[in-house]
């Protein structure tokens, strides 16, 4: 796969779902989400530009299931500084996106090396499920 097509694939906006903590109290909940990712991020965090669509009711833990609306590019790489694991940001951008932009994607986490030896067994299965890699 080319770089340009990497690239282009990586650009397209998907809508990811995320679990994440909430604030019940906040007045609008998917406002108060979106402000902590674009603007009012924690010091080691790099502000992305998301907008988040739908969020459930949060568990006795505080934790809901939620929409993200983003790049795949600044998805993967916010999702990284927060410390998530790479096969399950992988998935994400799976159930997110098509075969051609998971791809890109693997291509994407491999050259930048995130965690490459955890991607090489990712890149593995997804070829045993028939993805065009």
């Amino acid at each position: 796969m080319r770089l340009a097509e990497i690239e282009n694939l990586l650009s397209r906006t998907a809508d990811f779902e995320v679990e994440i903590l909430v604030d019940p109290s906040a007045d609008d909940v998917l406002e108060d989400l979106t402000i902590q990712f674009t603007r009012d991020t924690p010091p080691s965090i790099t502000p992305i530009s998301c907008i988040f669509t739908r969020c459930g009711e949060p568990n006795h833990d505080g934790i809901a299931k939620a929409t993200m609306r983003t790049s795949v590019t600044e998805f993967i790489t916010n999702s990284i500084e927060f410390g998530e694991d790479p096969y399950m940001i992988l998935q994400r951008v799976k159930d997110a996106t098509d075969t051609a932009t998971t791809a890109a994607a693997v291509e994407f986490m491999r050259t930048n090396e995130f965690e490459t030896a955890q991607i090489s067994p990712i890149s593995a299965e997804l070829q045993r499920t028939k993805l065009d890699l």
